[in-house]
């Protein structure tokens, strides 16, 4: 587990590093090194060892075991499943446009133009349809892949929550009089990037995140935090002084101090 751990904090620093400062000249090498780890990470789980394992820990009683140790079987089986299930060729060409998908990506949304990005998100969608299947033949695509994030969960289960949401939200609405709807320019107005960045990091550190585990990056693209170890969250976001801002740290500290 310690082995697999390290893999994953190198994966989250290649992560960070890909949202913030990767050139796009470099994206082409970065999809060789990203792959190379990841095949390196799943040889962890492919041998008499892993299997001996896996074999050990399926038939353990969950009940008899403590929350970590619950924790870590459910992720080294979730994980040996995938690397013995999923072909090694099909994990190769999922990792190898991930860079290319994400380079893609930001160019689409610097001209607006949906087209650029829409066939990198067709391969993303036709490689994560074709892992499903490998996993799971005999289940819904959808519900694989929500399970493989959300572990336990369904398609049905996130619709659910959607409803209640749909609900609540309305409910909501109907609370705020009709004549302050549309009064939200407040919102659009610019107050200043070092501002809104320094009162969103105090309403972030004030909801329960530490700052000595976590850095702020105001470069990114996108807002979104990489794990990378043990009390060492990198959070990554677009800087701007528009007050949405403060809600994206909030959201963004919320994986952090998770």
């Amino acid at each position: 587990m310690c082995r697999l751990r390290y893999f994953a904090s190198l994966e989250g620093l290649l992560r960070y590093d890909q949202w913030t400062s990767l050139p796009e000249g470099g994206a082409a090498y970065r999809q060789e090194l990203s792959a190379a780890l990841a095949r390196k990470k799943d040889e962890l789980f492919v041998g008499s060892r892993a299997k001996d394992a896996a074999c050990e820990l399926s038939a353990l009683d969950p009940g008899g075991l403590s929350d970590i140790q619950r924790g870590q079987r459910r992720i080294f089986l979730s994980e040996y499943r995938k690397a013995t299930r999923i072909p090694p060729e099909t994990l190769r060409r999922f990792h190898l446009i991930r860079s290319d998908a994400v380079t893609a990506w930001r160019k689409a949304r610097e001209r607006r133009d949906y087209g650029i990005f829409e066939p990198w998100l067709k391969k993303a969608f036709d490689l994560k349809k074709e892992m499903a299947l490998a996993l799971e033949p005999d289940a819904p695509a959808f519900d694989t892949l929500v399970g493989l994030t959300d572990q336990g969960l369904a398609s049905q289960d996130i619709n659910d929550q959607f409803e209640v949401l749909r609900r609540g939200i309305g409910d909501l609405l109907r609370e705020i009089p009709r004549g302050c709807r549309d009064g939200g320019a407040f919102m659009n107005r610019d107050y200043g990037a070092e501002a809104v960045m320094d009162l969103g990091v105090k309403l972030a550190c004030g909801n329960g995140l530490d700052e000595k585990c976590v850095t702020f990056n105001g470069f990114g693209s996108h807002g979104l935090t990489n794990r990378v170890g043990p009390r060492d969250a990198r959070i990554s976001l677009g800087r701007n002084g528009f007050l949405s801002l403060i809600f994206t740290l909030l959201h963004e500290g919320g994986h952090a101090a998770y």
